[in-house]
């Protein structure tokens, strides 16, 4: 427990505009006002991207390696719709980011390809792993997405649009887009998704049909489905969401409301060869939360463990489109009765600590205690005010006392505290 499994570096992430948090590095994540862990200071205010006016980073460095993995096309993007729509408001920019972030995806999936020879293999990159360029058109998706003839949905909205101009334009490469057709540039851009004939990835039972291949606007339909079911949402130390990052890697973890993993985000520098501190993407961490035997499949939960499971199922169908079976949702809650008077409840503790070492830790005594009704002797019992202003002192000060007993590992002693205070009613 508590080991780091794998770290994995995004395809493409991108923070929130407009939100809580600080001002954030579109890169990197470095926050504004914030110090590294070096102690220094990288920059007092984030600065913008001069075209878009959106983007904001923490140094040039940051900037310049960003432009080629991903905002340049996402700078189109923002530029183009505020042409559209010159009187923008804040909530119509944080509307427009998954749009964005498809648009860093494709234009990262075309570096990949363009740098490795085997689409396919990951990589790992100073101890992260980073997925192939084929990995992402393998992801869960909703089964009208699945192939394309059960595709059948078009998009009218401008956003989309704007986004399959640039894809189009970007696909073919430069010097080739006024020598070539439109078909063969959204083929172009078929191909660099991984949705076309010959490098698409099926994991679902129903194997695609090799003579039919997705349109673009398929794909980008297809696209946005699997965002919003793979996707995840990148926390800060405090646990709070400021932005979105695409982790292909990390998708293939199933979920399990009784998992053996959670996830962390690592949103610091790192050593960058003795040239100084380097600021990296933020790496998703998965973490073992208990021991885990060899062979045994890694999961996480995709939903909020405190929840109900009537609440946690209907999330699930919802956003995921399944029914959880999991050990933990085909038992059932295992709820505890507490007092039905909410004044006794902080004596519950008390009586079924009792019974726990009853039941099970006190093994090789002879003594069995007794399982006290507290409940029943307290209503048998008439006490004033200040008697029983008294007796909870002295039952906070002797269970403050068993509790420090527990923790050093002495039963016997916690057990003579425990009984002093029963002895008291």
């Amino acid at each position: 427990a508590g080991t780091v499994i794998v770290q994995c570096l995004p395809l493409a992430q991108s923070p929130i505009i407009h939100g809580p948090a600080k001002p954030t590095c579109f890169r990197c994540f470095f926050q504004e006002g914030d110090d590294d862990l070096s102690g220094r200071r990288k920059t007092e205010t984030l600065f913008r991207c001069s075209r878009c006016q959106i983007a904001r980073y923490c140094s040039k460095e940051c900037q310049m390696s960003d432009w080629n993995e991903g905002h340049k096309l996402e700078c189109q993007f923002y530029v183009k719709q505020r042409k559209m729509q010159p009187d923008m408001s804040v909530s119509d920019e944080e509307a427009a980011m998954p749009k964005a972030l498809m648009l860093r995806t494709f234009a990262s999936l075309k570096l990949l390809r363009e740098k490795q020879s085997v689409a396919d293999d990951a990589s790992v990159i100073k101890d992260a792993v980073s997925c192939g360029p084929n990995h992402f058109a393998s992801l869960a998706v909703s089964p009208q997405h699945r192939s394309p003839s059960k595709s059948t949905k078009v998009f009218n909205s401008s956003e989309l649009n704007i986004v399959k101009s640039i894809m189009m334009q970007h696909a073919i490469g430069k010097g080739k887009q006024k020598e070539s057709s439109l078909d063969e540039q959204a083929a172009a851009a078929m191909q660099i998704w991984g949705y076309d004939d010959h490098q698409h990835n099926c994991t679902n039972d129903e194997e695609i049909p090799k003579k039919k291949s997705f349109t673009l606007d398929q794909a980008l339909l297809r696209t946005d489905d699997a965002f919003k079911k793979n996707n995840f949402g990148i926390l800060d130390a405090l646990h709070s969401s400021i932005g979105e990052g695409v982790y292909p890697c990390a998708a293939l973890l199933n979920h399990s409301c009784a998992p053996n993993a959670i996830l962390r985000y690592k949103l610091d520098s790192g050593d960058n060869g003795g040239k100084g501190v380097a600021f990296h993407l933020p790496l998703l961490q998965i973490i073992a939360c208990r021991d885990i035997v060899k062979g045994e499949e890694l999961t996480h939960s995709y939903v909020d463990l405190m929840l109900s499971t009537e609440e946690r199922q209907a999330r699930l169908r919802k956003t995921h489109g399944f029914t959880c079976e999991c050990k933990r949702c085909a038992e059932g809650e295992r709820g505890i009765p507490l007092p039905q008077d909410r004044t006794l409840w902080e004596k519950w503790p008390l009586e079924h600590r009792l019974r726990v070492i009853d039941q099970g830790e006190r093994h090789g005594q002879e003594d069995n205690l007794v399982s006290i009704d507290m409940e029943t002797a307290l209503n048998q019992c008439s006490l004033g005010e200040r008697d029983r202003a008294a007796i909870l002192d002295c039952v906070e000060l002797l269970t403050g006392k068993a509790h420090q007993s527990m923790l050093c590992d002495d039963v016997d002693e916690e057990l003579n505290c425990l009984r002093s205070v029963v002895n008291m009613w």
